[in-house]
C-alpha cells in the first residue's frame, strides 16, 4: 500500500506543481490584467530578433502583377545609386544580423552564388539579393546566406485544383474595379517615390507600417471578391499559403541558434510576414524604421 501511495505521489507531483504554478499567477499587476507575455515569455525572455526588409525588385523581372514603367525604374548600378547603396548598407548594418534570409527557393543552389560573390564575382548583378543581401552578408563576415522562399500549395497541386474548379480561372491579381484602380494609382506613386528618393528613403517609405498594412489590403479587393469564396480560397491556397511556408522556413532557420535574422523579400511578402512575426512568441520584430 505504501509503495502504491509513493507511486501515486510521483505521478501526481508534477501535475500538482503545474496546477500550483497556475494558481500562483496574480489576477492583476499594477492594476492591469496580465499580458500574454507573462505566460508565453516568462522572466522577460526575448525572442529572436527579426528585421523584415521589403523592397521592389531591383532587376525589374516583370513577374509581379504591377510592372514599373521604364522611365520610373531605378538604375541601381549607376554611380549615384551605388553611393546611396553604401549608406543603405550602413543603416542595415546597425541591426548586426548574424543570419540573412533571402527570397530564393530553399531547395535551390542559389546560396552557392554567395561563395562566388565573396570571391569578387557577380558584383554587377542588379538583383537586390546580390546588391543588398550578399553585400551586407559579406560586410558582416557571414559565411553563408539562407534561402527561405517556397512554392505554394496551389502551385504544387494546380492540376488537381483546376480539375476540382477550386481556383477561379479569372484569378490573376489583375482587376478593374474602382478600388483596384486606386491601388494602381498608388503603385505608380510608389514607383515615383523610388525614382525620386535615395535608396534608403525609398525603402523607409516601402517599409512604413501604414504602407505595409494598406499594401496587404490590395489582396482583399478585386479578384478576392470572385464568387462567394472562390477568390478567398485562391488567396489562401496560393499567396497566403506561400508566405506561411516562408515563415515556416524562417522558424526552421531560427532553430540554428541565430539571434538576429534579417529577411529580405519583395514588399508584398513582408506585408504578410509582418503579421506572422508579430504574432509569434518566438520572435521579436524590429521595425525597419527603428534602426
Amino acid at each position: 500500500m505504501r509503495r502504491l501511495t509513493g507511486i501515486l505521489a510521483i505521478i501526481l507531483l508534477p501535475v500538482l506543481a503545474v496546477a500550483a504554478s497556475q494558481e500562483e499567477a496574480p489576477l492583476k499587476q499594477d492594476g492591469e490584467y496580465l499580458p500574454p507575455a507573462h505566460f508565453l515569455n516568462p522572466d522577460g525572455e526575448a525572442g529572436t530578433e527579426v528585421l523584415l526588409v521589403g523592397t521592389w525588385h531591383f532587376a525589374y523581372p516583370g513577374l509581379d502583377a504591377h510592372v514599373a514603367e521604364e522611365d520610373k525604374r531605378v538604375d541601381v548600378l549607376s554611380d549615384l545609386r551605388q553611393a546611396e547603396m553604401v549608406k543603405l548598407l550602413d543603416y542595415l548594418a546597425r541591426f548586426e544580423p548574424d543570419a540573412i534570409a533571402l527570397e530564393c527557393d530553399k531547395d535551390s543552389d542559389f546560396a552557392e552564388s554567395y561563395r562566388q560573390f565573396r570571391s569578387g564575382e557577380l558584383e554587377d548583378k542588379r538583383d537586390e539579393r546580390y546588391q543588398i543581401g550578399f553585400r551586407l552578408a559579406r560586410r558582416m563576415g557571414l559565411d553563408e546566406i539562407h534561402c527561405v522562399d517556397a512554392e505554394s500549395f496551389a502551385t504544387d497541386h494546380m492540376d488537381k485544383l483546376k480539375a476540382m474548379e477550386a481556383v477561379p480561372e479569372a484569378y490573376d491579381f489583375k482587376s478593374d474595379d474602382e478600388m483596384s484602380r486606386r491601388y494602381k494609382r498608388w503603385y505608380d506613386y510608389k514607383d515615383r517615390v523610388a525614382k525620386d528618393a535615395t535608396l534608403l528613403e525609398g525603402l523607409l517609405y516601402t517599409n512604413r507600417e501604414d504602407v505595409l498594412d494598406r499594401g496587404y489590403g490590395a489582396y482583399l479587393v478585386g479578384d478576392f471578391k470572385l464568387g462567394d469564396h472562390g477568390g478567398a480560397d485562391a488567396l489562401a491556397l496560393h499567396w497566403y499559403n506561400r508566405n506561411l511556408r516562408i515563415f515556416r522556413n524562417i522558424q526552421q532557420l531560427d532553430k540554428q541558434g541565430y539571434e538576429r535574422i534579417l529577411t529580405l523579400f519583395g514588399s508584398g511578402h513582408v506585408q504578410i510576414l509582418k503579421r506572422l512575426v508579430d504574432s509569434s512568441p518566438e520572435f521579436e520584430r524590429v521595425p525597419f524604421g527603428n534602426l
